[in-house]
């Protein structure tokens, strides 16, 4: 969980988008599926960020 929060804490940093730790995570501990993408994807929806999902291969980077 604690990665999860750390990456949530940088996307939120690098965007210059407000937070408070604690609620940060207090949202990343309580979500349903805390080790999952939906959770990092659920939780940025809150702060109105809009994200997506993606599988690439190494020749698609």
């Amino acid at each position: 969980m604690e990665n999860h929060y750390l990456i949530v804490k940088k996307i939120l940093h690098s965007m210059d988008v407000p937070f408070t730790k604690g609620f940060l995570k207090e949202k990343v501990e309580s979500h349903p599926e805390p080790q999952s993408l939906l959770s990092l994807s659920d939780i940025l929806k809150q702060y109105k960020i809009d994200s997506l999902g993606l599988k690439l291969s190494e020749i698609d980077l």
